[in-house]
Formats: C-alpha cells, sequence, structure tokens
C-alpha cells in the first residue's frame, strides 16, 4: 500500500482586531485546551501601541476596508509532539521565527476541541520597534478636519460663521502631534516567498524533531504539476466525499509521473493542469458556486486530456552514459527502474485496449458469457496497471527525492551536464561535475539548491 505523503500545514491569516485575537488565544477562559502561551515584546504596551499606530496610519491613507493590525501563522504539529514540554516547544518554534526575521510574537499552543489538532497560533507584528521614539512636534499650528485629515490652513476647518466645525481640531505650535514607535510595515511579509520560506522553514524543524519517519513532512507547491490530497479527519460527515476526491487527485498525480518519466517537461505538464484544472474550477465556481462534486468531472476530463498527450509522445528510453562518476550511476540506476515500470504500464495499455478492442467488435446481442469473461479480465488488468502506476513514485520515495517530476527534472540537468563531461573532460573538471550533480539531487531531494562551486571536503 503506497504512503501518501504529509505536507505542512501553515497557514498565514490577517488580524483586523489585534487585542480581541490575542486575548482569544491565550485566554485560558476563553480556550478549553490551552497547553502553553508565549509572548516576545518586553514592553506589556507594545500590542496596544501596535494597533493604534496601524490605525492611525490606515486612517491617514483613505483606504478602504478593514485595517490590518497584525499577522498569524497556524501551524499543525504531530500528534507525537505531545510528548515534548509544550512550553519550550512553543518558544523553540517562535523563537526560530523572531531569530529569522526580528519581528515580535505572541502564540499560544492548542487542541481542538476534539482534541485531534496540535497546533501553534503565531501572531506577529509586520512592523520593528524603532530604536528611539519618533515624537513630532508642531513648528505651527495644524488644523484636523472631521475625518482626520490634515490642512495646513484655517479656514479649512472654519464653518460659515467662521468657527470651527464639530468634529475638527487644532493642534498648537510646540504641541505634540505625533507618535511613532514603529518603523514601516515590512513589505516582505506579503510576498508570497515569504510564505514558502516560513513553511520550509518550520518543515524543516518538524521533520527534525520527529521521531518515526512516517511523520516527516514535505512542502507542498501548489505552482507545480501534482494535486494536493485533503486530510479527512475522525467522524468527518463528509469523509466519502473527501476519500473519492483524493482518489481522483491521486490518479492525476500518477498520470503526472508518468508523463515525466515519457519525457514530457514539467511546464507542459503545469499547462495542462492550469488550463484543464485550475481555470476550470474557477470558473466552474463562478457559474455554479462552491460545489466540490464538480471537481470529479473537471479531473476527469483532465486526466484523458494529459493521457492523450503521453500516448502522443512516443516513449524512447534514454541511452545509458557510462562514465566514472558514482552521483550519476547511482540517479541512472533510479531512471533504469523507472524506465522499467513505464515498459510494463504500456504492455498493460496495450492488453487493455486489445480487450476494449475485442468487446467493441463484438455483436450487441448474445456472447454473454464471453462479455463478461473481457470485461472481467479487462478490470484485472486496469487494477495491475494502476499497481504499477504507484510504483513510480514507491521508486522515487524510496531513493529518498520529493516525486518523480523533481527526480527528472534533476536527472535532465545530470543527463546534460554529464553529456558535455564525457564528450570533452576539458569542458569541466571532475570535482566541478561532481558538485553540479550533488546541487540537482539535492535540490530534487529537499527542494533546496546548493552552492555548486562548493566542492567536496578531502
Amino acid at each position: 500500500m503506497r504512503i501518501i505523503p504529509r505536507h505542512t500545514f501553515a497557514r498565514l491569516y490577517k488580524i483586523p482586531d489585534l487585542k480581541g485575537k490575542i486575548d482569544y488565544i491565550s485566554n485560558p477562559q476563553r480556550q478549553e485546551h490551552l497547553f502553553a502561551t508565549y509572548d516576545t515584546a518586553v514592553d506589556e504596551r507594545f500590542w496596544d501601541y501596535l494597533a493604534g499606530e496601524n490605525q492611525k496610519d490606515f486612517m491617514a491613507s483613505g483606504a478602504s476596508g478593514k485595517c490590518i493590525e497584525a499577522r498569524e501563522w497556524v501551524i499543525a504539529l504531530p500528534e507525537s509532539f505531545k510528548e515534548y514540554d509544550p512550553q519550550l516547544l512553543l518558544k523553540l518554534f517562535v523563537d526560530r521565527f523572531v531569530s529569522e526575521y526580528g519581528l515580535n510574537c505572541s502564540a499560544a499552543l492548542h487542541l481542538n476541541k476534539a482534541k485531534t489538532n496540535y497546533h501553534i497560533h503565531m501572531i506577529f507584528s509586520e512592523r520593528k520597534s524603532l530604536d528611539k521614539t519618533d515624537v513630532k512636534v508642531a513648528t505651527r499650528a495644524r488644523y484636523y478636519d472631521e475625518n482626520g485629515k490634515y490642512h495646513r490652513i484655517k479656514k479649512d476647518v472654519l464653518d460659515e460663521n467662521g468657527n470651527l466645525r464639530k468634529g475638527c481640531y487644532v493642534i498648537k505650535k510646540g504641541e505634540t502631534y505625533d507618535v511613532n514607535f514603529f518603523a514601516p510595515k515590512e513589505e516582505f511579509v506579503k510576498s508570497s516567498q515569504f510564505v514558502a520560506d516560513v513553511k520550509a522553514m518550520y518543515t524543516e524543524m518538524i521533520n527534525a524533531l520527529v521521531k518515526d519517519e512516517k511523520e516527516k513532512l514535505t512542502v507542498f507547491d501548489s505552482n507545480g504539476p501534482y494535486l494536493a490530497t485533503k486530510k479527512i479527519g475522525k467522524n468527518n460527515p463528509m469523509m466519502d466525499e473527501i476519500k473519492a476526491d483524493n482518489d481522483k487527485r491521486m490518479e492525476w498525480n500518477r498520470t503526472v509521473d508518468e508523463a515525466r518519466v515519457s519525457g514530457i517537461a514539467e511546464d507542459d505538464v503545469i499547462a495542462v493542469k492550469k488550463e484543464q484544472i485550475d481555470d476550470k474550477i474557477v470558473s466552474s465556481i463562478r457559474k455554479f458556486g462552491n460545489r466540490p462534486e464538480k471537481l470529479g468531472t473537471i479531473l476527469k476530463q483532465a486526466i484523458a486530456i494529459l493521457k492523450d498527450k503521453i500516448n502522443l509522445n512516443r516513449f524512447k528510453e534514454k541511452t545509458e552514459i557510462k562514465v566514472d562518476l558514482k552521483e550519476w550511476n547511482s540517479m541512472q540506476q533510479t531512471y533504469k527502474k523507472l524506465v522499467d515500470i513505464k515498459k510494463q504500464i504500456i504492455y498493460f495499455d496495450e492488453k487493455i485496449e486489445y480487450k476494449q478492442k475485442r468487446m467493441s467488435e463484438l455483436p450487441a446481442i448474445g456472447y454473454k458469457k464471453f462479455k463478461i469473461t473481457l470485461i472481467k479480465e479487462e478490470a484485472e488488468l486496469i487494477v495491475k496497471r494502476q499497481s504499477k502506476s504507484q510504483e513510480l513514485g514507491e521508486i522515487i520515495k524510496n531513493a529518498g527525492y520529493k516525486n518523480v517530476s523533481s527526480f527528472m527534472k534533476a536527472y535532465e540537468k545530470a543527463r546534460k551536464t554529464v553529456e558535455e563531461y564525457s564528450s570533452n573532460s576539458e569542458t569541466d573538471k571532475k570535482e566541478s561535475v561532481v558538485a553540479k550533480l550533488k546541487s540537482y539531487e539535492a535540490e530534487a531531494k529537499t527542494g533546496k539548491k546548493e552552492n555548486i562551486h562548493k566542492t567536496e571536503e578531502r
């Protein structure tokens, strides 16, 4: 049985009510299963000042909607982490974020009501504190209207009788008109790269702390060729629907594996996914609203289109390149295993096609027993074919790679490098080629690039 890879759940939220949210996550009277709290701000008034300054700047900007006073990470932890000291565990996760980004946090460690989800709420400031409070003193009288907007001229805040309008006010020369405790908001916290980096950071931390290899996580790339499967909670009333949805998603993912081994470029697979799945889901939601049952039809059509693309792309095994490079030889052995499975899949496809052809040639009436036999034989072949398709992912997981597509990308780059090296040994020194191969391999296994200029220590 193939083990579905577990992906990191770390989600970023906007917080419009900072003080209310902090109280909600850290107040034992509001949280039935609260294990630990931790706040990195030295000044207990920090969060009050932050909310006030964000609201002040929001009003001055004239923007519509709600002011974002802070942001929050919600991070799911493996069940086994209940064995660790909750206070130390929470501090470990928060301090890592603070050391990386220099932003203060207020955090809490919870279990949900059903006691099935051990998780961290980590609220963080988008601003850093100023080394010195910025106090601004008026060098001349300053006039403010009913909306708090500054005016240089007094008549802009007076009524027709020359009196100060209701809600308007004046700050006299020499008086303080503004106090800033914080630098401007850090722009990077709005970027997709920040989200990706934090997920990668916490995935690495979780994987370093788990004792069971089965609990190790991977970061799912929503922009890649694969589809994420959904976690099914205990006693979930939608269990059957989610399982059926996951089965279709896994079928798509297996088809992606086949496409990549067949030599179809990852960008081409992603293009099919975007056009046939992502765009059609958006279109379906606009037309019919959020109706998950329509996803099955969308996925079925997308899988058929990708399979047609595989069939049109005639599979051709790449010739073996023999060089004295253990890194390359290891990758080549993994590739050969994938090719052997691909050949067996092609064999089953041909047998299934033959059975379907025989069935279509039979007359509509009669041959009942023969038809039943053909249907059973076809069903058995389909099950065997699916099992072989699953083996592609299992081979890659056993070799330590993230997925088939990542491996194939690394293999394709490695092959090009080795071809250049074997055709002209002066193109690159062996140490340089080895460094490149290790870089490709590491990226396919961890998602991180290594410095290709770094050679092995001797």
